[in-house]
């Protein structure tokens, strides 16, 4: 029995290992103040030891088919830890974790393809309401260690699309890639799924008051989360009104960190990870948050407050004399406060220097994974 634990252990610190070396990464928890063993054991909460073993051969920098997942598998001489098994079974292995939601799976041009996808955003995402309480106590033991490297590989894992209906003015325009409207004209499928942030503090019976379903992903995401059962089918017009409703609600949309944004969230200052992250870091990554600033005309601001309760993060805040000072580096360029301003005293402008992110979610997950390397040289 002894035995069987240790060779669990090791298959998973493998995994971790190959988690550590795309996107945000994951590395060992006690270099950030998270609880020792919180990696394996939540990795245990997902995986079974055989779906550890065959996520060791799915390619995170490219798409790959069963066939050529079973043609790429180490031999037992070179790694004895990996178990060579057929094709049958691990194409049946491959679709069991898709539904699952531990890989992400395509069809494109007749092709069944793979990818092995980071736990942020990624894995975690794909979680939706189907794990109980357990899982969560085990990603909040973790959580220090993925909090640490959301800003800190050279992109951030998400960015801000600014608010821009009518009300709205953004000076010197929007680029192409923030503009969340006209992105979604570019989309063919769409599917809305509920927000995994707010989904954790209802397991502990403290459910967030914003709206629950407010996630949405496009195309072939929109596919895997409709096929696999974590969200559902919804028109075009139908995620516009989403997009609205959220706005309203003070809710911040964030992206993915991609022009094609595979996926978009919208965050609540309460319960999403993103936000409060980037409420406690002034790493160089945070700056690439937002390609946008808030400006405020003192002269015409009527001090109402109004922005100081919308602000989800607390960038507003009334100076000694009663009068709302903007602090710089804790606006994100949301435009979240802008429509409840009555004196339209604050207007979003354009960054001179705009952060262009990777074409797709993948390609940026793999820059993140060589930002890293990188960095550990340097030191």
């Amino acid at each position: 029995m002894e035995n069987t634990i240790s060779v669990n252990i090791e298959v998973y610190e493998k995994l971790r290992q190959r988690f550590d070396k795309f996107g945000a990464g994951m590395e060992k928890p006690e270099q950030h103040g998270g609880e020792p063993g919180s990696d394996i054991e939540l990795l245990r909460s997902m995986y079974t030891e055989h779906e550890a073993e065959v996520a060791l051969h799915i390619p995170y920098d490219t798409f790959a088919t069963a066939e050529e997942i079973y043609n790429s598998q180490t031999n037992e001489q070179s790694n004895p830890m990996i178990r060579k098994v057929d094709l049958e079974l691990l194409s049946r292995s491959l679709e069991i974790m898709a539904k699952k939601g531990i890989i992400f799976r395509r069809k494109r041009d007749g092709r069944i393809e793979y990818i092995l996808v980071p736990l942020m955003i990624g894995v975690l995402e794909y979680q939706g309401g189907r794990l109980d309480s357990g899982y969560w106590e085990q990603l909040g033991a973790f959580f220090p260690s993925l909090a640490a490297n959301t800003f800190s590989r050279g992109l951030p894992v998400m960015r801000v699309l600014p608010k821009t209906d009518d009300n709205v003015k953004v000076n010197n325009t929007v680029v192409p890639y923030d503009d969340i409207m006209s992105l979604l004209d570019q989309k063919e499928k769409f599917a809305v799924s509920e927000c995994t942030c707010r989904l954790r503090p209802m397991q502990f019976g403290e459910p967030c008051n914003k709206s629950l379903e407010t996630c949405m992903t496009y195309d072939e995401w929109a596919d895997f989360y409709a096929n696999m059962g974590i969200g559902r089918y919804i028109t075009r017009e139908e995620a516009k009104e989403i997009i609205r409703r959220n706005e309203r609600e003070g809710l911040v949309t964030l992206a993915i960190v991609s022009k094609d944004i595979e996926m978009t969230c919208a965050c609540c200052p309460c319960h999403c990870a993103i936000l409060n992250i980037a409420s406690k870091t002034d790493s160089k990554d945070r700056e690439l948050f937002s390609n946008y600033y808030l400006e405020q005309d003192k002269s015409t601001c009527s001090n109402c407050k109004s922005c100081v309760k919308r602000c989800p993060m607390n960038a507003c805040q009334p100076d000694d004399n009663g009068n709302v000072t903007l602090l710089d580096e804790l606006c994100i360029g949301c435009g979240v406060c802008l429509n409840s301003c009555p004196s339209k005293s604050r207007v979003l402008k354009r960054k001179e220097q705009v952060f262009e992110p990777e074409q797709t979610c993948y390609e940026s997950y793999v820059k993140m994974g060589e930002f890293n390397e990188q960095k550990k040289v340097m030191v």
